[in-house]
């Protein structure tokens, strides 16, 4: 086919014209699109820490633990619906308590069998013997006989009062009477026998008595004191872990996942996360591997104060406003607003928040605990952006110690 040299031109400049404009509509659409990509919000998702927290509601205690408290000299007695802080404070307690009573009874058990082999015709003690016996040294060991005298659980000593004066005339060490608390001199320290809150003559007798016998450093009285001390500071003992695994079991089951989290935007616009996260424990074997968390609430207190308005709202609330102790247990009526909202994270910029699981750990509440006690605990996160573009972080593990794994990592480098 032939064509003339003008109608060829009027097709090449025809061709070029329509080359133009398509390649113009779509190198303009074009580049809108990628402009927006490129400017596009980029959020990652980094867990900084791991812990656990409690419920701010009152928890329902067992008979059986409300009873063994009031059983316990060492602490205060636990309500029929008590919070999660004051469960954790009884528990700290309880712990403290069981420490310095293995301390104490170490102590004393060191000296009585010091005891068992010296000559017994070498009484009474001497200053520097007296300075040496454990209730001088530990005061666990004094608030012990202390509190056996006024609750009426001490024996009587072999050498009763009226003997003491004939049986060592003379006092080793210094006693005086100050109000009501008898002072024993050792050098440059005192050590105290208080009588003021005992109710009778004869437990008042008593505490004198115990008094008399470190003065004038009456050996068989003394060994008799450490001796009771010794076997009633056993049983505390049990009574002390019974009762710590008790509140555990309680604390364990209503722990909740908190984990403070990074949110990086390396995009050029603003991005918004859900408020709402989801964490996932690696570990299958848990009869429950999946928990929803929420951010932190801020405190009524510290909702004005300025900074950040993107993540005001979401601090932790202050564990003082929690609810004490109480014998019934009531629901919000109405309960008001959370104080949920969605975060939005600036460009090139971290928001750096806390969030807590909402729901307790229940029955695997004790197994996470120990595999994160063993520094093996491994979990990641799940977000979900406006547009519901799902955002997961790197699976972390997490640990009360530093696991062997990561030892030996560590120490390869």
């Amino acid at each position: 086919m032939y064509l003339s040299p003008l109608l060829a031109a009027t097709f090449s400049i025809t061709q070029v014209v329509l080359g133009a404009a398509v390649t113009f509509l779509v190198s303009g659409v074009g580049g809108i699109f990628l402009q927006r990509f490129l400017a596009r919000a980029k959020p990652q998702l980094l867990t900084l820490s791991l812990a656990f927290e409690g419920s701010e509601s009152l928890i329902e205690i067992a008979d059986r633990l409300v009873n063994a408290s009031s059983k316990d000299a060492w602490g205060p007695n636990l309500a029929k619906y008590e919070t999660y802080d004051a469960l954790k404070q009884r528990e700290e307690r309880a712990a403290t308590v069981a420490a310095h009573l293995d301390v104490a009874i170490k102590l004393v058990e060191d000296w009585l069998a010091k005891q068992s082999i010296v000559d017994r015709a070498s009484s009474p003690l001497t200053e520097a013997d007296i300075k040496a016996v454990p209730y001088a040294l530990n005061g666990t060991v004094g608030g012990t006989l202390d509190g056996m005298i006024a609750r009426s659980e001490l024996t009587p000593a072999p050498i009763s009062k009226s003997n003491v004066c004939t049986h060592a005339r003379t006092p080793v060490c210094p006693l005086v009477k100050k109000d009501d608390v008898w002072h024993l001199y050792l050098g440059d320290k005192a050590v105290m026998f208080p009588t003021g809150k005992l109710l009778t003559d004869n437990l008042v007798e008593q505490m004198e008595l115990m008094a008399e016998s470190f003065s004038r450093g009456i050996r068989e009285n003394i060994i008799h004191y450490m001796k009771e001390f010794h076997s009633h500071a056993k049983q505390d003992r049990v009574q002390q872990h019974e009762l710590l695994e008790e509140i555990r079991k309680v604390l364990l089951a209503h722990a909740r996942v908190s984990a403070r989290i990074a949110f990086v935007n390396t995009g050029k616009s603003v991005g918004v996360i859900k408020p709402f996260l989801r964490l996932t424990f690696s570990h299958k074997h848990l009869s429950r591997s999946i928990f929803i968390l929420a951010p932190m609430p801020i405190p009524a207190g510290d909702k004005d104060k300025e900074g950040d308005s993107l993540v005001a709202g979401l601090m932790r609330k202050k564990q003082s406003e929690a609810p004490t102790g109480s014998d019934v247990s009531i629901e919000q009526f109405l309960p008001s607003a959370g104080e949920a909202s969605y975060i939005a994270i600036r460009p090139d910029s971290t928001v750096d928040l806390s969030f807590v699981a909402t729901e307790p750990l229940g029955k695997d509440g004790k197994q996470v605990y120990e595999i994160y006690k063993a520094g093996v605990l491994e979990c990641y996160l799940t977000a979900l952006t406006l547009s519901n573009r799902t955002v997961v972080s790197s699976p972390t593990v997490f640990g009360a110690r530093v696991s062997d794994a990561l030892a030996s990592q560590l120490r390869k480098q």
